[in-house]
């Protein structure tokens, strides 16, 4: 049954990730926040059917000691939560390609999965998910970005640094509500500044032992930060 659900929600997530290639395309999540008391591997431990292939994944990248322990030295890291669908969307991509190649060739495609990704791509992969310092919602200040007559200006918000070297824009927006300003729910987006991907992430704040996670939505792509 699991295998059943995963396979209908990867068919909405493909067909709404093909449907939007705009630049600062919008994409959210939904997953709930909360604290637990564990280690971030702990958590996604206790979730497998979101979790399960990111723990793989993780691991295969030879990144588990950010998971399991502090291992930047400090209060932990803020991790950018690559889900189940995303990683199997991707290999779903990679199989898709896979498929047109060796009819092109005229040969058997072979069968693409987890394992075949590379440390060093799975690394890759993850590393500009990562941001070596704890950050919280409250952390991030209000921002804005605007886009008038092809120009994009951005105003506010705070520039970040990811374990792969990339900067990250991240900033907070607070709806309206009742048409009273302000006083909506704040959400949190981030904005590549190598991809111009923007992400607005509507659960945030899943604090564990050793990080936080912003889990990131079905829709997004490996490979978009």
């Amino acid at each position: 049954m699991k295998s059943i659900i995963k396979a209908v929600v990867l068919s909405l997530a493909t067909t709404f990730a093909l449907g939007s290639c705009t630049k600062y395309n919008l994409i959210e999540t939904g997953l709930s926040n909360g604290v637990h008391e564990t280690s971030m591997n702990g958590y996604f431990s206790t979730d497998p059917y979101n979790w399960e292939e990111t723990q793989k994944l993780i691991k295969k990248a030879g990144l588990e000691s950010y998971f399991t322990s502090t291992a930047t030295g400090s209060k932990g890291i803020t991790f950018l939560g690559v889900t189940d669908l995303s990683i199997i969307r991707y290999v779903a991509e990679q199989q898709v390609k896979e498929n047109e190649a060796a009819e092109s060739e005229g040969r058997e495609a072979k069968r693409i999965e987890l394992d075949d990704i590379t440390q060093e791509d799975a690394r890759n992969m993850l590393v500009n998910c990562i941001i070596p310092q704890r950050i919280m919602l409250k952390d991030v200040p209000r921002g804005r970005l605007t886009t008038t007559d092809g120009n994009t200006t951005r105003t506010g918000g705070m520039t970040v640094t990811t374990l792969g070297g990339e900067q990250l824009w991240l900033y907070t927006f607070q709806e309206d509500f009742n048409n009273v300003p302000n006083s909506g729910p704040v959400s949190l987006y981030v904005v590549s500044e190598k991809t111009q991907k923007r992400v607005k992430i509507a659960s945030s704040d899943i604090q564990t032992q050793t990080g936080i996670v912003h889990s990131l939505p079905y829709s997004f792509t490996l490979g978009e930060f």
